[in-house]
């Protein structure tokens, strides 16, 4: 038994932690201290009670007052107080006290035990501290993430929908631009602002891109809810989870309506002729250069430039107007006619036969040239000369001049280019020729030559 008492009296002592039995008389005082407690605090247990137990401790914080701690202590009959202990050499340590009331022979003791908390302190100082540290920048970067938010939300167009499409939050923006209001929209398929205009395509390639966890990128022509249509840039980004599984898809656009508008004002400004509202020739160029067959058809006024130059160019602008105007009451539908330059039309066609269409043409060149205008009470006799090619695409507007031109000089009112009616064989002669020459005025491979002659006077004048 004595062996068990030392055992346990070396167990006490030997504790990291420091063990007090106090009897809790009206004056407190130390029955034991463990050695422990005398080492950490440099004070044997006579000098404690000489000091007094109010004297050895001062509380953490206001709340912990020692008076306190006993009432709770004596209700409870158990109780954790947290105090510093002031040790001999002034220096203080922070513990955590656990202590609990027994009655002995009628007497009451408090066994206290005390641990050293200051490690645990310093940890817990140093986690609020990077906790404050932590939270001061999460609530910046939630600050800065609000303003972007506010910023992007201001200028664009903005919902959220869920993995199938339904729409789970839509901003004012998207509101006043659709028409709809929010309640009309949440809980919807976009398709409530599908348009018609739209191919089925464009939402195949939509779907497949940001189910595949990619940002889309595109522009998308919708329908407001009164009907009319507007135009957005869209930027479909899906979302994801922490397993990188799509939570949901966030849509950003941008009204690109008066842009595209205006875009296509300037498109057809660029292609049509400004005085007779036909299409001009960069627009026949790009036509020619997409077409894989056609044939053409060039219309030249005859004598136009005595027009001009007679009555003004203001009577010649309005002449030509008479004639496309004429041009257009009489050209098949199949047709595409287009202003080539000054006098001269061009029709262009990639549907008929050669026969129909020549046939067609010679009809319109024969009602063109019996044609009378009247233009400001001037009495305007009309004739035309036609042209005509079946060639390649790439070359039927060059070839159609050549036949124009060859009609000119043989006084013809129509002509089909051929090989055998054309002037390319002149041309490239004189081409040739031209090349000749300025290559051998270039070598300087010319001689002058120069003759003489004395004038012999008749003596007899003389």
């Amino acid at each position: 038994m004595q062996n068990n008492d030392l055992l346990f009296r070396n167990l006490l002592n030997e504790s990291h932690d420091m063990l007090f039995i106090l009897r809790m008389d009206e004056d407190i005082t130390v029955t034991y201290a463990n050695q422990t407690a005398i080492k950490t605090l440099g004070y044997t247990v006579d000098e404690i009670n000489r000091l007094g137990i109010h004297n050895l401790r001062k509380p953490l914080e206001k709340s912990q007052e020692f008076t306190r701690h006993l009432q709770d202590l004596h209700r409870k009959q158990k109780a954790t107080d947290y105090a510093l202990l002031i040790c001999k050499d002034l220096h203080e340590i922070p513990v955590e006290v656990n202590a609990k009331i027994i009655q002995k022979d009628g007497v009451t003791y408090n066994i206290a035990i005390a641990r050293d908390i200051s490690e645990r302190l310093a940890y817990e100082k140093q986690l609020k501290q990077e906790i404050h540290d932590t939270t001061n920048i999460l609530q910046e970067n939630l600050s800065i993430l609000q303003s972007y938010q506010k910023a992007i939300d201001t200028n664009s167009i903005i919902t959220i929908a869920n993995i199938k499409g339904i729409i789970t939050y839509a901003n004012d923006n998207f509101c006043n631009l659709s028409l709809y209001t929010r309640d009309e929209v949440l809980g919807k398929p976009h398709s409530i602002v599908r348009h018609e205009d739209t191919k089925a395509e464009l939402f195949t390639d939509l779907w497949k891109t940001i189910l595949s966890k990619k940002v889309w990128r595109g522009e998308i022509k919708n329908r407001k809810k009164d009907g009319n249509f507007y135009i957005v840039d869209t930027v479909i980004a899906p979302i994801l989870d922490e397993n990188r599984a799509i939570r949901e898809f966030l849509s950003i656009r941008h009204d690109i309506t008066e842009l595209k508008t205006k875009q296509a004002q300037l498109d057809t400004l660029a292609n049509t002729d400004y005085l007779t509202g036909l299409q001009n020739r960069f627009s026949l160029n790009e036509k020619l250069a997409r077409a894989t067959s056609g044939q053409i058809a060039l219309i030249d006024i005859n004598r136009f430039h005595e027009i001009n130059d007679f009555y003004g160019e203001n009577i010649g602008d309005k002449v030509i107007k008479a004639v496309a105007n004429q041009i257009q009451i009489q050209h098949s539908d199949s047709h595409q006619v287009f202003r080539l330059q000054g006098d001269q039309f061009i029709i262009f066609n990639t549907t008929q036969s050669q026969e129909q269409f020549q046939d067609e043409m010679l009809r319109l060149n024969n009602f063109l040239s019996n044609k009378i205008l009247i233009i400001e009470n001037k009495i305007f006799y009309i004739s035309t000369t036609l042209a005509l090619s079946f060639e390649e695409p790439t070359l039927l507007l060059s070839t159609v001049n050549l036949a124009k031109t060859y009609a000119k000089q043989k006084g013809l009112t129509s002509n089909v280019y051929s090989l055998l009616t054309s002037l390319e064989e002149q041309y490239k002669e004189n081409l040739k020729w031209d090349y000749k020459i300025r290559k051998a005025l270039l070598e300087h491979r010319f001689v002058v030559y120069f003759s003489a002659y004395r004038r012999y006077e008749n003596p007899r004048n003389s």
